[in-house]
């Protein structure tokens, strides 16, 4: 999804024309979010078949409370049973908070932009060069959230795995 993000960014950036450049350029902000979005839904899919369809706005909900909640969970069973060390347990535990906060936070705000691109045309789309930018965010942050997806889903799988959980 990126690279058709970039390319809708760079047709945007190249129109004279500002409705085009609106037009490419929110097609631009909604590829990033996908990008973004079915990596976290493949990693739920990965953690539970059933979160997979779980809706775009309760993603970051589901990653707050049942996903974290599980990983705390089973890392103190773990210590308890006496097979994670408390130090293990303990990173275990903050690693998970730290990746389903960063997990969360952007896909609430990736998601929030994908609205007003979609469904908010009054809300237009403004280019300093050529980066574009919609509701104060730009595209220059909106190419990083598939890295940073992918970074925080592959933290939470880890632990996961290492964890055991089924």
């Amino acid at each position: 999804m990126k690279i058709v993000g970039d390319h809708l960014t760079g047709v945007a950036a190249s129109r004279p024309n500002p409705m085009e450049c609106d037009l490419f350029g929110r097609s631009a902000f909604n590829r990033y979010y996908y990008g973004a979005y079915l990596i976290a839904r493949d990693m739920l899919a990965q953690l539970d078949r059933a979160w997979a369809r779980t809706s775009h706005s309760d993603i970051p909900d589901l990653l707050e409370g049942a996903v974290i909640n599980k990983i705390r969970k089973e890392a103190k069973n773990q210590e308890q049973a006496g097979l994670l060390s408390k130090a293990a347990s303990s990173g275990h535990r903050k690693s998970a908070a730290i990746a389903v906060a960063q997990l969360s936070q952007l896909l609430r705000s990736a998601y929030g932009v994908r609205i007003v691109a979609d469904y908010e045309p009054d809300a237009p789309i403004s280019r300093n060069g050529h980066i574009l930018i919609l509701v104060d965010h730009s595209t220059d942050e909106a190419k990083r959230w598939q890295g940073r997806a992918t970074q925080a889903a592959g933290t939470i799988l880890n632990i996961w795995r290492q964890l055991g959980i089924s």
